[in-house]
């Protein structure tokens, strides 16, 4: 069973040679893709956090 999972393995080595010739790898590229998405996303989240804490907190703020 081994056999045949290594030829699917050694196909896609031919490909890094090439990435090798771009600034990034595609590898580094969908990382730092992800990374931007989560970290942009972040910092949305904190912001709509601390403007519902300013909205909440001032109206709310009160009762409690």
């Amino acid at each position: 069973m081994a056999p045949p999972a290594i030829p699917p393995v050694e196909n896609p080595q031919p490909n890094p040679p090439q990435q090798v010739h771009s600034p990034m790898t595609d590898s580094e590229r969908r990382y730092f893709d992800l990374f931007l998405k989560v970290y942009i996303s972040g910092i949305i989240i904190v912001i709509v956090v601390f403007v519902c804490i300013i909205l909440f907190g001032k109206s709310d703020g009160d009762e409690y």
